[in-house]
């Protein structure tokens, strides 16, 4: 298929919709599906190896929210396709929260006008390349808007690619952005009055 064919609504969705894959969406999947860990054996070609050898789908959905997308999956894989709600966040904060981290980013919250702040995470399982990096970086220096940016430069020890902000970028932002590179109380920052 062409990407004028890939980046307009599939034709197999049997009801109107607006959701099409963007040109930089295909062009990251498909150089995924070029990286596997055994020679010849595409990561995309494990996924469908999954779909294809498991007996039932569970789906972080529920029939209330997306009933005719659920449906569409259980025909694109014909086996039973179970929602398994939208698993709401619970609070690990317990006992040994870093009550020093917080208080940091309270303090620098707190002095931010109400609801002006944008936060941004891709938590622990999406790593940007170095270049989508870059761009979100100069976008949030361009929007001129306060920012809390978590940032995850590796995706674990054996991440051996390290992405970094563009050189200067903290200082030029430092008095109305934050990034931090290391864990955060996500539940607290999300409800305060000013993100």
């Amino acid at each position: 298929m062409t990407l004028e064919e890939l980046t307009v609504s599939p034709k197999w969705v049997p009801f109107e919709t607006a959701v099409a894959f963007k040109e930089f969406e295909l062009l990251r999947i498909y150089e995924g599906c070029k990286e596997g860990e055994e020679e010849n054996f595409y990561d995309i070609s494990r996924m469908y190896k999954t779909f294809e050898n498991c007996d039932f789908l569970l789906v972080r959905s529920c029939l209330e929210f997306e009933p005719e997308w659920l449906k569409v999956v259980e025909d694109i894989h014909p086996k039973p396709v179970i929602p398994v709600g939208q698993l709401p966040t619970t609070s690990y904060e317990d006992d040994n929260t870093d009550i020093d981290a917080w208080r940091e980013i309270k303090l620098w919250l707190d002095k931010q006008d109400k609801g002006k702040v944008i936060y941004v995470a891709f938590g622990s399982e999406a790593k940007l390349s170095q270049n989508e990096l870059t761009e979100l970086s100069l976008g949030l220096e361009l929007s001129g808007l306060p920012f809390f940016w978590v940032l995850r430069t590796k995706r674990g020890e054996s991440d051996d690619e390290l992405i970094q902000v563009p050189e200067g970028f903290e200082e030029r932002t430092k008095e109305r952005g934050i990034v931090y590179t290391s864990w955060v109380p996500q539940l607290k920052i999300l409800s305060h009055d000013s993100v």
